[in-house]
């Protein structure tokens, strides 16, 4: 009748607690389903998918890093890096994108529910390579209304490469060591609106044959109509520039672009063998204004590149053997101010010059040297090299004359290592181009 003594009921029955390890293991299974949203690449790649179903390509990840969570108990704490992240268009000509990590405060999930937009404070791309294969415009596409959009207030850009491939005729572009600070970046995936703004510095670069100093960029503004890079300060061919950058269509269709740009002391013979593939005939420092528009309806490689130049003093290099000139063309070398060994020196040049793809034209540079007009005209691309210097008498000089009947001139023309010098023949001084097929005449220059 004792056995009963001082024995409790429990306070928790068999039903509650079956009940609590229940809840227990809920909890436990919410938990882990959580870690695994937040760590597998998994759902942040099924996002990938679900935000770039208007673009023709895919987006995928390889991992996730937890590298700063903050406080455990507050997500608006919380960093998340993307590791590996990778954009494969579906054209295989298309351009790739790549980075390393991408490291973000987790999104504001309101704004995602009520705006249908993935926004967050800041981010940090690390090692981002865009890898252009071709340069071709993108394909036909149309545009969506779906307002799904991507922004961050503030992105920050840390060692970024850009790589061209050559794409005949167009030459290859490389850029590394990109570094750029962007504000109020908003990306809509259906519309390819692309706005933003920021500036950036830019490490080696090399455009084509041209290799540039590293540059800045004062200030990048994008929005609907596409991408603009103002006062871009780079070194080129020992000088210096600054430019304007306006690529119209950017992300949409065949972009377009605009150049405004002014440099100084830039090497003239680095300028002309990068364009025209070949030594330069002529040397000396250039400062000029230059102007370019592309039209995407024109045929690749057609944009010219129009400036008006300054040359203090322009060298036209003749190693000629003394015994071979005659005493005509002699005389004329002297009307220059030749020099054995010197070549020609013409100084205080100004005027127009036109660059293409593979050709220099000389439209007329003029000097004026104690009132005798001097001209400088030329033609210098792939094949051939065509130049005239002509020296037009004074004013007062001209009696019954023309300018051009009253003229003298010089012609060296010819090929890579096949020029040859002899006085200008009067057809030539009045057209002030090439007149004829090219000439093996006068003197050979360098033999």
């Amino acid at each position: 009748m004792f056995s009963e003594v001082g024995q409790k009921e429990p306070l928790i029955g068999p039903r509650a607690r079956a009940l609590g390890r229940a809840c227990g293991l809920g909890v436990l299974l919410l938990a882990t389903t959580a870690l695994w949203l937040i760590t597998s690449p998994t759902p942040w790649n099924l996002l990938a998918e679900r935000l770039v179903r208007d673009l023709p390509g895919e987006l995928e990840l390889t991992g996730i890093d937890l590298t700063g969570p903050g406080d455990p108990l507050d997500p608006l704490t919380w960093e998340v890096t993307l590791e590996g992240v990778r954009w494969t268009p579906s054209d295989p000509g298309g351009p790739s994108i790549s980075v390393d990590r991408l490291t973000a405060p987790l999104p504001d999930w309101a704004t995602w529910q009520n705006q249908r937009q993935i926004r967050v404070p800041w981010a940090r791309v690390v090692g981002l390579h865009l890898d252009a294969p071709t340069q071709r415009p993108p394909p036909p596409w149309q545009a969506t209304d779906d307002t799904l959009s991507v922004a961050a207030d503030r992105v920050e850009v840390w060692d970024a490469r850009l790589t061209v491939a050559a794409d005949d005729p167009l030459p290859g572009l490389t850029a590394s060591e990109i570094y750029a600070d962007l504000e109020s970046v908003t990306f809509r995936p259906g519309t390819r609106d692309l706005r933003g703004l920021g500036h950036a510095r830019i490490g080696p670069l090399q455009y084509g044959d041209l290799p540039f100093d590293s540059a800045t960029v004062g200030q990048i503004v994008a929005d609907e109509r596409g991408v603009v890079l103002e006062s871009v300060a780079f070194g080129l061919a020992a000088g210096e520039g600054t430019a304007t950058l306006r690529f119209e269509g950017f992300l949409k269709t065949q972009t377009s672009l605009g150049l405004e740009a002014s440099v100084h002391r830039l090497r003239i013979q680095d300028i002309i063998a990068a364009t025209s593939d070949r030594p330069s005939p002529i040397r000396g420092r250039v400062s000029a204004q230059a102007l370019m528009e592309t039209d995407p309806t024109q045929e690749r490689g057609a944009g010219v590149l129009t400036a008006q130049v300054r040359v203090p003093e322009l060298i036209i290099p003749l190693d000629l053997e003394g015994q071979t000139v005659g005493p005509f063309l002699r005389g004329v070398l002297e009307v220059f101010g030749y020099r054995p060994g010197g070549g020609l020196r013409i100084k205080s040049l100004v005027g127009p010059i036109q660059l293409g793809r593979g050709w220099v034209d000389v439209d007329g540079l003029r000097s004026t040297v104690l009132g005798v007009p001097i001209e400088v005209r030329a033609r210098i691309d792939q094949g051939k090299t065509w130049i005239l210097v002509r020296r037009l008498p004074r004013l007062r000089n001209l009696g019954s004359l023309t300018r051009a009947t009253g003229a003298v001139g010089l012609v060296i023309e010819g090929y890579q290592d096949d020029l040859w010098l002899r006085v200008a023949d009067e057809a030539e001084m009045k057209a002030g181009r090439q007149v004829g097929p090219t000439r093996k005449e006068g003197v050979r220059v360098g033999k």
